[in-house]
């Protein structure tokens, strides 16, 4: 027998242990009428339990003998007006009615019926594990009952009637929601999964199947939540749904989830009891092999075959509020793996993407097909549109899109990496463009040009550039903690002292020296903290090395012998009182004259000498003028200072404090600073422009400049206007050296600035991604659950670099970070069927 009959059943039992009471009560108030009617409606009640029990149970049991020995005595009851005899009669119907109840009791009682009812096959992972803990009861008896549900057009109204009971897994038996009537079936268990009932826009299971009226056919309802994440709370919009009223327990992954709907639903309703999404996924990641070489289709198993695979997904939320992008985005994702024979897209679009824009944005409805059909229709990647987003997890090794999808965390509990689009972004960095190493300093030896560069993570990277072969490699990982930030230009200046190469701090906080002989790194730490760049330039003068600050307080005197370090502050004060703490006070080049070194003020119109012998200091006026300088230059007569903001060259004479004015012509209505650097020759300067691919030549005795060359790049990077000539010098005497910031090439000009020869300063394409997969590990990796890259600071190619390169200790550690606020052992759907069989509560997880 069901327990839900039987418990009926008892119900009755008692329910006419009460009438018969009144009935006696009635009789003794001479009311003969009324207490006749009321046994009769009792006898009427004890008929159709023992009816009941003979549709459950068959004739001839034992209960229902009773039962008619009861409808006897009730009709005795009723034909008598002798109060005593009543009383025996009463008395002898509760004997019959206690052992009818024992004899019921002791029917043999049916298995628990309980009813999955999904609607969308795709959502099947999040009972899947407690229909299988449930079916193995031996106790219950299961099915699975897939239930019709509507698109709605923008309107609201019904756009497409839809069922999915084919597309579940084909070893789930499935019952057709026609063959399984409530009012006939009334299951003691039904789960659900959708929450919303009428209020969801797009959606909308068929109202037969809404919250309120499955309660009425059902002893417990239970809402087993999809949604699924890591640590925190529900979103706002999970925290109060039609469904959570109506059902009787409530299924959350774990107890913050549960702690976030104190405030509308009562906390005994609901229960921390993990998710069975997570048993499925552990489940199936245990036949990933298996279910690569059987289950997959044949075409998609040849296209992923030796290729890393990634999982493109994208939600209905994120298209909805970005609309604006988000066909160009789809589009622009796509191109980036287009062609390539290292990796597969696999595009999982959120199965409600079309009706969402049906209903919703039809304007884009026709725009979004016809992208799906051009990529089907190129074959090169993989559309996946089955209800099985776990087998789509487990296939791929890495997640490439909405942060808002639950499936970012099928990752997180498998340990692989995780990838947030941003929708604006349509663009990113060539390959050209990431392979270029920038720097503002080198040094040489032979035909050899050592630098570190300033690209963001790369600090500890000694280069070498082969002048004659054109050959760039790292040569030493140089040791030393990293920074722990992204930010670029950490050092910019290098030195080399016998065995030492030394970097000087630009944003990093202290002096790095490498010895290349034993290997060893030392770190210098500086006395004062300060912000911005603090040094730009070294000075080797004899056996000590000068530091010329930027917006650091001090000029820094380094001795190369017994690396003691000085700091002369009152040469710098000056310049911090005029400016009232503006920086940075010097940039640029820096002139020598004897032992004494000049430094043009960056906004004032000054010159600061300082003697590198002794220490001592004198601050000169060069003129009048409404500028400050970027950059000095001594030709052994005349100084000259290149303006910082304006086309002006200064010509200034020491001795008798005279200055000379001359313009250089630019095109002033580009949008860029002028400043620029200066190579010195007997008879001309060439000044090659900081934020403009310009070089001019300057006469020094007429003063006429002219224009010598524009550089354009046209080696597939794009041309960045406002980027150009960072460093500019005399090579070997022969000719002049110079680092082009646009395209980042090291050019050799004669000495009228001419160029004779252009090197592109570019890494190996597989250095390069071993590069950037240890700067995304180590500093643009966000180690939450899940652990996740932005778009916005990393390019998708370069996610890309990242996936192809193994590494089980990352997996291990994302792993580590889910275990400690899921149970990640393939029982939340014991656990879940357990709680609510047995009706009690379990310790929450």
């Amino acid at each position: 027998m069901r327990k839900k009959i039987k418990n009926n059943i008892i119900e009755i039992l008692k329910t006419l242990a009460k009438a018969q009471d009144h009935a006696e009560l009635l009789a003794g108030r001479n009311q003969f009428a009324q207490a006749a009617d009321l046994l009769a409606q009792c006898q009427a009640c004890a008929v159709e339990a023992g009816e009941a029990i003979e549709r459950s149970e068959g004739e001839g049991t034992e209960a229902v003998a009773c039962l008619e020995t009861y409808c006897e005595q009730l009709y005795q009851m009723s034909q008598t007006t002798d109060r005593r005899a009543m009383g025996a009669l009463r008395r002898h119907m509760e004997t019959t009615l206690k052992e009818t109840k024992r004899k019921i009791e002791k029917l043999p009682q049916d298995p628990m019926k309980v009813a999955f009812m999904p609607y969308k096959a795709s959502m099947w992972d999040c009972m899947e594990s407690v229909w299988e803990a449930a079916a193995a009861d031996p106790d219950c008896e299961t099915y699975v009952v897939p239930i019709p549900f509507y698109e709605k057009n923008p309107e609201g109204g019904i756009a497409k009637e839809c069922y999915e009971g084919a597309l579940f897994p084909k070893y789930v038996p499935i019952t057709h929601y026609k063959d399984f009537p409530l009012e006939r079936e009334q299951p003691d268990v039904i789960y659900i999964h959708n929450p919303y009932d009428n209020c969801n826009y797009v959606t909308s299971v068929y109202p037969e199947y809404y919250a309120p009226n499955l309660k009425k056919y059902t002893d417990i309802l239970v809402y087993i939540s999809y949604y699924f994440n890591g640590n925190g709370p529900l979103p706002e919009f999970h925290r109060d749904l039609p469904a959570y009223h109506y059902a009787d327990k409530i299924i959350l992954q774990d107890q913050e989830k549960v702690d976030s709907l104190v405030e509308s639903i009562p906390r005994e309703k609901t229960a921390a009891l993990g998710s069975p999404k997570v048993d499925r996924l552990l489940k199936l990641e245990k036949r990933r092999q298996a279910i690569i070489d059987e289950e997959l289709p044949k075409e998609w198993r040849e296209k992923i075959a030796g290729k890393k695979v990634i999982l493109f997904n994208i939600s209905v939320t994120g298209i909805l509020e970005n609309s604006k992008w988000a066909m160009d985005k789809i589009r622009y994702v796509l191109s980036r793996f287009k062609g390539r024979d290292d990796v597969v897209l696999w595009w999982r679009p959120h199965p409600l993407i079309e009706g969402t824009l049906k209903s919703m944005r039809p304007e884009l409805y026709g725009e979004y097909m016809g992208i799906k059909k051009k990529y089907v229709k190129e074959g090169w990647g993989i559309l996946d549109e089955t209800g099985d987003a776990g087998v789509a997890a487990v296939v791929a090794d890495a997640y490439l899109g909405e942060n808002s999808s639950s499936m970012v965390h099928y990752f997180g509990v498998l340990g692989k990496a995780v990838m947030f689009i941003a929708w604006q972004l349509t663009d990113e960095r060539t390959e050209e463009e990431r392979r270029k190493l920038k720097f503002c300093d080198f040094y040489c030896e032979g035909n050899k040009m050592y630098f570190v560069p300033r690209n963001a993570g790369m600090e500890h990277y000694l280069c070498v550039l082969d002048l004659e072969k054109n050959n760039l490699k790292i040569d030493v990982d140089m040791p030393g903690q990293r920074t722990g930030s992204l930010t670029q230009s950490q050092y910019l200046s290098i030195d080399k002292y016998e065995d030492d190469i030394i970097l000087t701090p630009y944003l990093a906080e202290d002096i790095y020296v490498y010895n290349r002989r034993n290997k060893r790194a030392r770190k210098y730490v500086l006395n004062t903290i300060c912000e911005g760049g603090k040094f730009d330039r070294t000075i080797r003068y004899k056996n000590s090395l000068f530091l010329k600050p930027q917006c650091y307080p001090a000029i820094v005197k380094i001795d190369l012998e017994t690396f003691n370090i000085t700091e002369y502050g009152d040469c710098i004060r000056p310049f911090l009182a005029e400016n009232n703490d503006r920086k940075p006070y010097f940039v640029g080049d820096i002139a020598i004259k004897g032992s004494s070194l000049y430094m043009a003020a960056f906004r004032e119109d000054q010159i600061l000498i300082f003697n590198m012998e002794n220490g001592q200091y004198e601050i000169k006026s060069v003129g009048d003028y409404e500028f400050g300088f970027w950059s000095v230059s001594f030709d052994g007569k005349n100084f000259w200072l290149a303006a910082d903001g304006k086309n002006y060259i200064v010509k200034w004479d020491e001795e008798s404090g005279e200055s000379w004015r001359y313009e250089y012509p630019v095109d002033t209505a580009r949008d860029y600073t002028l400043n620029a650097c200066m190579v010195n020759m007997d008879d001309h300067l060439l000044i090659y422009q900081r934020n403009h691919q310009t070089i001019f030549k300057m006469d020094k005795t007429t003063g006429q400049i002219e224009k010598v060359a524009i550089h354009r790049s046209k080696d597939g990077c794009r041309d960045n206007q406002k980027s150009g000539y960072v460093i500019a010098r005399l090579f070997h005497e022969k000719e002049v050296i110079s680092l082009n910031d646009s395209d980042n090439s090291i050019c050799f000009s004669d000495l009228e600035g001419n160029e004779k020869r252009r090197i592109l300063c570019r890494i190996d394409r597989k250095k390069m991604e071993d590069i950037e997969r240890r700067i995304i590990r180590d500093y643009q990796l966000v180690k939450e659950t899940p652990y996740y890259i932005d778009e916005r600071n990393v390019g998708i190619s370069e996610y890309i670099g990242f996936i192809k390169g193994e590494d089980d200790d990352l997996k291990d550690q994302i792993i580590d970070k889910y275990r400690k606020i899921l149970l990640l052992d393939e029982t939340s759907g014991v656990r879940i069927h357990k709680h609510v069989k047995d009706g009690n509560s379990l310790n929450a997880i």
